[in-house]
């Protein structure tokens, strides 16, 4: 099938792909600096060294009991100090780090667990937890959250090794 005439179905989703990978990417650069000066956002690090995530789950407690609007993402660094280039080199830094794994996290609080598996590439010109940018893998919730989620622990893991330097939450704040 061909639309617009020109471009074949494969070709026309790679395009759309790295369009919204790309927005997504101006997006959080966007967002980037401190977080007291973006109204709307909400930042907390969860993990703040280099690790190796498996299938045996990292269990972290949260710093207080975290209270998050529906707009939450866990964000994994994949790699620290990265100039922003272009979409195609982006792209390949982030499949040779990601390769085909498949990190999950598992956010819970006292009467709810919330699964994030739904990935996406994003980087942000200035790091949450180094002094550069970061190349991330953000992990969307499986299912809508409700109006407000509790978390008071986080589980990171992953079918295959994953070196991580660090996580956090990405969040707009609880009206």
């Amino acid at each position: 099938m061909r639309l617009m005439g020109v471009l074949s179905r494969s070709s026309f989703l790679t395009n759309v792909r790295r369009i919204l990978s790309f927005a997504l990417a101006l997006l959080l650069a966007s967002c980037a600096g401190d977080a007291s000066q973006r109204a709307g956002f909400q930042y907390k690090v969860i993990w703040n060294s280099k690790i190796i995530l498996t299938s045996k789950p990292l269990v972290i407690k949260a710093p207080a009991v975290l209270n998050y609007d529906q707009e939450l993402a866990i964000c994994l660094i994949l790699s620290t100090g990265v100039e922003y280039i272009d979409d195609v080199d982006m792209e390949a830094n982030y499949g040779s780090l990601i390769h085909s794994a498949k990190p999950l996290a598992i956010a819970s609080g006292p009467s709810e667990l919330h699964r994030f598996s739904v990935q996406h590439q994003a980087w942000t010109k200035y790091g949450r937890v180094s002094d550069g940018g970061e190349l991330l893998v953000c992990l969307g919730p499986d299912a809508r959250l409700e109006r407000s989620a509790n978390i008071e622990i986080i589980s990171l893991e992953s079918d295959q090794p994953l070196e991580i330097f660090g996580a956090y939450l990405s969040s707009t704040p609880k009206h």
